[in-house]
């Protein structure tokens, strides 16, 4: 840090500090984040809905009923694949 001078790195911090309620309050005002290009809706401490992007951008979800039985079948297959131990 000897290229960056003192004073810059106190007015970085003191910046950093003062952003630190706001951040904290849009996220617990937001129920929803969006990581890496999914959204996660958070109800109760728990994701309660995941929505991703269409080819035309628009946001769209799967059941998760729906979404567990694709995975089981998914899982099945992989393991009749799979050359018996």
């Amino acid at each position: 840090m000897s290229h960056i001078g003192a004073l810059r790195v106190g007015v970085a911090y003191l910046l950093y500090a003062a952003l630190i309620p706001a951040a904290t309050i849009a996220t617990l005002w937001n129920s929803a984040i969006v990581w890496s290009g999914v959204r996660f809706h958070i109800t109760r401490g728990r994701v309660s809905a995941m929505h991703r992007k269409d080819a035309k951008g628009n946001w769209f979800t799967v059941p998760a009923a729906e979404s567990i039985e694709n995975a089981m079948k998914e899982l099945a297959r992989f393991q009749q694949a799979s050359p018996c131990r």
